[in-house]
């Protein structure tokens, strides 16, 4: 009885309110996300201590407290759900206004004067990628490049800056660099003696020479909402600029182009590595961008140094090439669990094609914009016409920052979020398997319910084959929901696919893997269906499974939508069962 005397007596009006903290976990009422265990709700008068009594006696309120200045209060009960207390109170003549404590989405929308006219941020989605995260300077990439105008009023805030002197030894050279250093120099087929640590001569600095690194950075992490040209993928973000490039070697369209001695890179990556390891969470470099590419050939010592690049939790992407091969150049053939290959993309979700018999290469594991971007300029300041894979990689790059100062994961799990996390594109299947990537997808993924729960997503304005989820862990279970979109699934009474249906399915198909077992449920023709994944894997064993649903049903689409390809089919490959 004492503790409902302080409560009601905190609530006396003319009172200040005892300060509360109140608890806050989400829940959803009606597919609306809302406050777990809260309410709000007003009195049609000044409410008495008895009333406030009664309602703190029917809903076993923890804190009933004014908010604002209309009349309103919240209500906390740990006991009740919200459609519970809704009800409660709703029966209460005094009461009026009930209603969940609605969680209100963040539209994070830039104000950089030329974000309208970045169309390869808006195809991607990143606004609602943005609602959840826009970057942390925390989080470090290191671009492979021609340099970085590392005080462009664009990107200067978003340059790593290290924190103390260091010396790092990179095969026969030594870095003895100062505190405040934004990058290194490494051109052993140039000057070999001459490995610079920021040194500020335009010659050989970190600078960007050749304008090329200036527009990979300005893609990966241009400051955002700073009222200046455009936004990067991360507006925070730490970006190390390593000079390993250089107007030398191979010819574009008969002028000298831009091109990267593999010896150069070599050393860059280990350059890398050992700043992470020598500054920890100071240079927490999580990404590599390779905005660059081979010929021909299999350079076994720059894939075996990426591979190392993993131990040291980095990802490494890596363009495609733009030749128009069939296949990727290295370093993005590289099979291995710390890539991504990265093609390239237009407005329309088409093969990016620049002309002069340049086009994006196939061999990518995911797509992304690749034509008429807007992005910073070493020369002008800013520019519209970036164009290629080296694009295209930054904007993958930008996004292992973005999804990393979200979910901290190691480098193969972030590379397969990235891959995994897409638009169904059938324009790009001859390049990327029909992938183009979506930001808010890739943080969605990994954001989405607690370690051990996950989503498999088929909705989506353009996604029709995305079914995305997490490892399963070695005991336990995970919920998979499997949302529909009516604008490409129909079905109905007569024999059309149903939610179950399609569970089902999924349901057989991963039964078959010694490492899971799986029930379904729905309810209802349209809507979600729950697919529950629990894993049969004792310890630290890994296996692989695969879904793959086909629905070969006629389709009539509803209310002018389109339909999905018939037979419209879904798959998506599996590693891990256990951790």
């Amino acid at each position: 009885m004492a503790a409902l005397s302080a409560l009601t007596a905190a609530l006396a009006p003319g009172q200040p309110p005892a300060p509360q903290q109140l608890s806050r976990a989400i829940t959803t009422l009606n597919g609306v996300p809302v406050v777990a265990h809260r309410v709000l709700f007003a009195f049609r008068s000044a409410p008495s201590q008895a009333e406030l009594a009664a309602i703190q006696a029917l809903t076993a309120a923890s804190d009933i407290e004014p908010v604002g200045g209309a009349g309103a209060y919240v209500l906390d009960s740990p006991a009740m759900d919200v459609g519970s207390l809704m009800a409660a109170l709703a029966d209460r003549p005094d009461v009026v206004n009930v209603e969940p404590d609605m969680v209100l989405k963040i539209d994070a929308t830039p104000n950089d004067r030329l974000y309208p006219q970045q169309w390869g941020l808006q195809r991607m989605s990143a606004p609602s990628a943005w609602d959840t995260t826009i970057g942390s300077r925390a989080v470090v990439v290191a671009e492979i490049d021609t340099g970085v105008q590392y005080d462009h009023p664009d990107l200067a805030a978003n340059i790593w800056s290290a924190p103390s002197a260091f010396t790092l030894n990179v095969g026969d050279s030594t870095f003895d660099c100062p505190a405040g250093d934004h990058g290194f120099e490494i051109l052993v087929s140039y000057w070999p003696s001459d490995w610079a640590c920021d040194p500020g001569d335009y010659e050989n600095a970190t600078q960007d020479t050749l304008d090329h690194g200036t527009a990979v950075a300005g893609v990966i992490g241009a400051v955002g909402n700073n009222g200046l040209d455009v936004a990067g993928v991360n507006w925070n973000v730490g970006i190390v600029p390593v000079k390993a490039c250089w107007l030398e070697g191979k010819q574009e369209n008969g002028e000298p182009a831009p091109s990267c001695d593999e010896s150069d890179v070599i050393n860059a990556i280990e350059t890398v590595i050992q700043l992470k390891a020598h500054f920890g969470a100071q240079a927490n470099v999580v990404a590599i961008n390779m905005s660059f590419s081979g010929v021909n050939g299999n350079p076994a010592n720059l894939e075996a140094e990426i591979a190392r690049a993993q131990t040291y939790g980095i990802m490494v992407a890596a363009a495609t090439g733009n030749e128009c091969s069939s296949s990727a150049d290295p370093p993005a053939s590289f099979d291995l669990p710390n890539e991504v290959a990265v093609a390239a993309s237009d407005q329309n979700d088409n093969v990016a094609n620049w002309g002069n018999g340049q086009c994006s290469n196939g061999g990518g594991q995911t797509a992304a914009p690749g034509t008429a971007i807007y992005t910073t300029d070493a020369v002008s300041g800013v520019t519209g016409g970036f164009a290629g894979t080296s694009a295209a990689t930054a904007f993958v790059t930008g996004a292992a920052a973005l999804v990393y100062s979200a979910c901290v994961l190691p480098p193969h799990a972030l590379a397969e979020d990235l891959i995994n996390s897409y638009d169904y594109a059938p324009s790009l299947q001859s390049v990327s398997d029909s992938r183009r990537l979506n930001l808010a997808y890739a943080v969605q993924r990994c954001t989405v319910g607690t370690p051990g729960t996950g989503q498999i997503y088929v909705s989506g304005s353009e996604c029709q084959s995305c079914y995305n989820y997490p490892e399963v862990p070695s005991s336990g279970t995970i919920a998979v929901t499997v949302a529909f979109s009516k604008y490409y699934f129909y079905w109905n009474a007569d024999g059309g696919e149903t939610a179950l249906d399609t569970a089902n399915a999924i349901a057989s198909d991963i039964n078959s893997d010694p490492f899971a077992v799986v029930t379904a449920s729905a309810s209802g023709d349209a809507g979600s269906a729950v697919v529950n994944i629990t894993s049969k894997a004792k310890g630290p064993e890994t296996g692989d499974f695969g879904i793959s649903v086909t629905n070969t049903d006629s389709c009539t689409p509803p209310y002018g939508g389109s339909c999905a390809p018939d037979p419209f089919s879904v798959s998506s490959d599996y590693s891990g069962g256990a951790s």
